[in-house]
């Protein structure tokens, strides 16, 4: 089962990797992540043995997924698709913004992540830059915040092309019938 899930993680990560080279100078975040990433060593024997967190969202963890059509994204869409059970899924219960901000309520109902880098990951160990899948529900409204660490977010589902940048860039909108799904990079710049 180790084995497996080293052989899914390190594609997936891989795939995005790929997919961050290709579109390197679309974007400087895109090439200050690069950067980082380059010098990690993300090879199959460095995924941490953790085990997998299944969701109460797997349907539409896998509409999600199925939504990913763009040519240029399917090699992702196919390696999370092979990953998905692997990975640990967790929700956002209010945590990555300030006490009291009202998210919505569809936030609240559908929201997922899983970390493939990071200190909490359930691939590779890194403790000041995070590479993840996120994906909200349909209908939900994803409001404007601020981390403390710049973050990139790039779209894979139908309704957007790319949130790209270390400045937020504001996306107002609620999103029918279809869930978005994106992997989101969170580093420290050094």
């Amino acid at each position: 089962m180790l084995e497996e899930k080293r052989t899914y993680v390190h594609a997936l990560t891989h795939e995005i990797i790929n997919f961050l080279n290709i579109n390197r100078d679309k974007s400087i975040g895109t090439r200050l992540a690069l950067e980082r990433l380059v010098a990690m060593d993300l090879s199959m024997n460095q995924i941490m043995d953790t085990p997998a967190v299944g969701t109460r969202h797997e349907n539409v963890l896998s509409k999600a997924i199925k939504e990913i059509n763009k040519p240029e994204l399917l090699g992702i869409a196919h390696a999370l698709r092979r990953a998905k059970k692997y990975l640990t899924w967790r929700e956002d219960n209010n945590n990555y913004y300030q006490h009291g901000d009202d998210v919505g309520k569809q936030y609240k109902r559908c929201n997922l992540h899983t970390l493939l880098i990071g200190p909490d990951a359930c691939g590779y160990y890194q403790p000041d830059f995070l590479l993840g899948i996120f994906i909200l529900g349909p209908w939900t409204f994803y409001r404007d915040h601020r981390h403390a660490a710049p973050e990139l977010y790039l779209n894979l589902s139908k309704p957007l092309t790319a949130l790209l940048g270390i400045e937020w860039q504001s996306i107002n909108r609620a999103l029918p019938n279809f869930c978005v799904v994106s992997f989101t990079i969170f580093f420290r710049l050094s």
